[in-house]
């Protein structure tokens, strides 16, 4: 019986750990102003800690995807886009999420601020566009 509770204890234990490991890669990830690949719980604790989040749902096939992609990496690099954090969602994989959100194609882009979507996008490219968005965010 013992036996069984100090199992049970480090399995916790574990649990919290890698909880945590995650966590700081996670946000270690964000800090970069990089991409971050959905997941789930990722997303959620973005989400809730209330930061300003641009999810774009790509499809590996997608040309326009390809471009918003890249004029995101651009639009990244520049001061205006300092502590803004963007997820990655796969468009063919993630179909809860596209239904959560309803998303009607490829190459969204989301835009969330204090736990609220605040607008959208479908399909832009232009990095001056793109780089605009930011001015969305309070």
């Amino acid at each position: 019986m013992v036996k069984l509770k100090n199992t049970f204890a480090k399995g916790v234990a574990m649990k919290k750990y890698l909880y945590i490991i995650f966590t700081f890669i996670f946000t270690f990830n964000c800090l970069g102003n990089d991409f971050v690949l959905y997941t789930e719980s990722g997303f959620k604790n973005q989400l809730n800690s209330g930061n300003k989040l641009i999810l774009q749902f790509h499809a590996a096939w997608c040309p326009v995807c390809k471009k918003q992609k890249n004029s995101l990496q651009q639009a990244l690099k520049s001061e205006s886009y300092n502590g803004i954090v963007v997820i990655i969602a796969d468009y063919d994989k993630e179909k809860e999420l596209k239904q959560l959100y309803k998303i009607p194609q490829q190459s969204t882009l989301l835009l969330f601020q204090n736990k609220k979507e605040i607008s959208r996008e479908i399909a832009i490219t232009d990095f001056n566009e793109i780089k605009k968005l930011a001015k969305r965010f309070k």
